[in-house]
């Protein structure tokens, strides 16, 4: 039996409910703290950082938490970090223990264990939901031990860069509820939230309804099929339409996939597909792609797709690929979490140091462009449970009684061609309804596409555009693209370089900020000037394999056009 509670993290600050920004999930952190005792280089944080538009990853050598199982964290409205929890604690943006808040989930190992929510008041108030086992049983001859659903309160106050715990304990729920099924929608006034919480081995579904008051059971539907022991993940869709569980049971018993229609004014679910997948085990993992039409889906070594708006949906279902080889690590298809550069990530349920990343995940089949092991990692990985923020009321319903309306937001991402790098794909990840797109690429050429590829002509510093447009307004967004211009009086204009970890064992990170190369070349030398390895090096995130490098000091020489633009010691352990 689990216990549910909540923590609620206040940084009070007056300001009134919007839906500007929402950038609470712009950074995520996963791995395994790294101790005195660590003696593996697979030990270790890492952040994923989205703030900038494309991904960038970073070490996190201040975070000694490990991410195991359970894991969630929340950036503030402006993409701050703020706070995380593995479920046994939880610490602030400044990597420090809030005092009082540990062991909160005890013996819950479920990914979905744990949830961060904002308040609805739009204050910088944060609440976190979590489930635990209390041993206890209301009926003795019950089969299932009790559950708490709780919720703790902080206060940023006093402290507002550390934080403080101001009371804890108030208990909203006591049932026996499946473990790990959190996840949660923005109800249809846009401001208020839903969370949906499973009875245990039941027919039951609690609705919670978290609104300006605090979180209170409004209510339980009773659903006609019960709900599944297993390995879980359950998620809404962006637009709050849907609402599907992923269940891995056994091998014996197979794995479950279930897609509801979800009411947003009434928190009520709706069947509409079921499917029984025989003979798979191990892991599940479920998401939806951005524009809420195609559904993925995932069991053990295999990775599927479907489309919402078929007659059939399951009967739709594409596999995407099967893993038939496994490294000596383990691989898999696990837990999903689409992020906000518009992929999908899926990590690997062996911890292993890679993590698969689906592109274009509002194409069908192949256009989606999945990458397996797409992203290599110098630590073992996991990832956050996060719900999808961005999304704002039903215009016209009866639940919209706010007068919030859908703003539109701009935000974008670019991807450069591998082969020709003044061809870049421009991808739209806007948000709240947007009906209109305006791409000015600063060369004379614009286009009303909601995501077009663009070539440019010549090298140059380009300050790209977007307008989003919808019937409540105009939201703009800027950013300056630096292509291939390198100066040999000053060779590190315009660049931005991080590499780590340093010292190193299996795996140099190197990161190309805000920096599109025309011909980027990595050449690593040893301390007698010998090449012993050599790579080209692209904008964001490259992940270099030194695994086969003996022990020992080297310079990492970085050239752009044939100028050193970068020149580093590293040291190979």
């Amino acid at each position: 039996m689990n216990k549910l509670l909540l923590i609620t993290v206040v940084v009070f600050s007056g300001c009134l409910f919007s839906l500007d920004a929402q950038k609470y999930d712009f950074n995520w952190l996963l791995g395994y703290g790294i101790t005195a005792t660590s003696v593996s280089g697979d030990f270790g944080i890492t952040l994923f950082d989205f703030n900038q538009g494309n991904l960038i990853v970073k070490p996190v050598p201040q975070c000694t938490m490990d991410f195991i199982f359970v894991n969630s964290i929340i950036s503030n409205r402006e993409g701050k970090l703020l706070y995380y929890s593995n479920g046994e604690f939880v610490e602030n943006g400044l990597y420090q223990r809030i005092i009082g808040a540990q062991k909160l989930s005890r013996s819950s190992n479920s990914y979905q264990a744990i949830l961060f929510l904002p308040h609805p008041d739009g204050s910088d108030r944060y609440m976190l939901f979590f489930s635990r086992d209390t041993g206890g049983r209301v009926d003795p001859s019950a089969v299932y031990n009790n559950v708490d659903e709780r919720y703790f309160l902080f206060s940023n106050e006093n402290n507002p860069q550390e934080g403080e715990l101001v009371f804890r304990d108030s208990i909203i729920l006591i049932d026996t509820l499946a473990d790990g099924r959190q996840t949660a929608c923005r109800h249809a006034n846009g401001r208020d939230w839903w969370i949906l919480m499973p009875e245990r081995n039941s027919f039951g579904y609690y609705k919670i309804l978290v609104d300006v008051h605090g979180p209170r059971v409004i209510g339980k539907q009773i659903l006609m099929d019960r709900s599944i022991e297993g390995v879980t993940q359950v998620t809404f869709s962006p637009d709050g339409r849907y609402y599907a569980t992923q269940i891995t049971v056994s091998a014996t018993v197979g794995a479950f996939t279930l897609i509801y229609e979800f009411d947003r004014c009434s928190g009520d679910l709706t069947l509409i597909a079921k499917q029984n997948i025989p003979g798979r085990s191990s892991s599940a993992g479920i998401s939806f792609s951005p524009d809420s039409k195609l559904l993925y889906y995932s069991v053990a070594d295999r990775l599927y797709q479907c489309d919402l708006n078929a007659s059939d949906i399951l009967a739709s279902s594409i596999l995407l690929d099967s893993i038939d080889v496994i490294p000596r690590w383990g691989l898999n298809y696990d837990k999903h979490l689409l992020a906000p550069d518009g992929k999908i990530y899926i990590n690997s349920k062996f911890a292993s140091p890679v993590m698969h990343v689906i592109n274009f995940p509002n194409l069908r089949g192949k256009d989606c462009q999945l990458i397996r092991s797409g992203i290599d990692l110098t630590f073992n990985n996991g990832i956050s449970n996060m719900p999808f923020y961005r999304l704002g009321p039903i215009d016209g319903s009866t639940c919209d009684t706010l007068g919030i309306n859908n703003n539109p937001w701009a935000w974008w991402r670019y991807d450069q061609d591998s082969t020709e790098h003044l061809k870049i794909q421009f991808v739209d990840a806007s948000a709240y309804e947007v009906e209109e797109w305006y791409w000015d690429f600063d060369d004379g050429i614009t286009s009303s596409d909601t995501s077009p590829l663009h070539t440019y002509s010549k090298n140059g510093v380009y300050e790209v555009c977007l307008i989003v447009k919808n019937k409540n307004g105009a939201d703009t967004l800027c950013r300056t693209l630096y292509i291939g211009v390198v100066s040999n009086s000053d060779p590190n204009k315009n660049m931005d370089f991080q590499l780590f970890p340093n010292p190193c064992t299996s795996v140099l990170i190197i990161n190309v900020n805000d920096y599109l190369p025309s011909k980027m070349l990595m050449t690593i030398y040893n301390l007698e000037g010998t090449e012993v390895l050599h790579k080209r090096l692209y904008q964001g995130s490259n992940v270099i394999d030194v695994e086969g490098l003996n022990s020992g000091v080297y310079v990492v020489q970085i050239k752009e056009q044939g100028i050193i633009v970068r020149s580093e010691k590293l040291v190979k352990m």
